[in-house]
């Protein structure tokens, strides 16, 4: 329940601009609900509310903390527009990733 309290606040937060009657723009980036998106219905939930919420405000939804292929499918049923994650590589040195992203066929999965 208290994740629950948590994820409400942090969407008003993020709404706050629209209630101002500012537009909102940027980037909305999901983390705490990914990690047990494929085990907990309550995440799921959460996560696919966020993903929808973005898209119909027309945010760039960025999903971190994907460590599982399973976690990438359940984004990308979603039609979520990035992920970043230990599933796609660790932190590395500057030069190391700049080898990396020359091959961006690595990356794609």
């Amino acid at each position: 329940m208290n994740r629950m309290i948590g994820c409400l606040v942090w969407i008003l937060v993020l709404l706050s601009p629209a209630m101002a009657g500012d537009p909102i723009v940027g980037t909305w980036r999901l983390q705490s609900f990914v990690r047990e998106v494929t085990t907990d219905p309550e995440d799921a939930a959460i996560t696919t509310s966020i993903i929808l919420m973005g898209k119909s405000l027309k945010l760039k939804i960025v999903a971190e903390g994907v460590e599982t292929e399973s976690q990438l499918q359940f984004l990308r049923v979603l039609e979520c527009d990035e992920a970043q994650g230990f599933l796609f590589g660790r932190p590395m040195p500057a030069a190391d990733a700049r080898a990396l992203l020359a091959r961006p066929a690595v990356l794609r999965r």
